[in-house]
């Protein structure tokens, strides 16, 4: 009795094993999403870092931007942008 217990768990265990992305069509080798990026020159920058948590921005990766006092800022994600709009001129004395 037992052992036919665990062969009928084992035949729906190895059934459903490929049933996890069966919702969203999706495939398992599926490679996740590139991060996305603006396309700016860095050399248009204010400054070449992110003035809120300090990351060298290089070409390619500029996430967002602001224009604060006509000057161009960029931000290595969203969530620095947010917390430079609140109050720039906190970040902007740090520099």
């Amino acid at each position: 009795m037992k052992l036919t217990q665990i062969a009928i768990f084992v035949l729906i265990g190895i059934s459903l094993s490929g049933c996890d992305n069966l919702f969203k069509g999706e495939s398992k080798s599926m490679a996740p999403a590139p991060k996305k990026t603006i396309d700016i020159a860095v050399t248009s920058l204010a400054i070449k870092s992110d003035p809120v948590c300090g990351m060298t921005l290089k070409q390619g990766e500029v996430a967002d931007t602001a224009i604060y006092q006509s000057k161009i800022y960029g931000f290595c994600g969203t969530g620095c942008k947010e917390e430079f709009v609140k109050t720039p001129n906190q970040y902007l004395t740090q520099q």
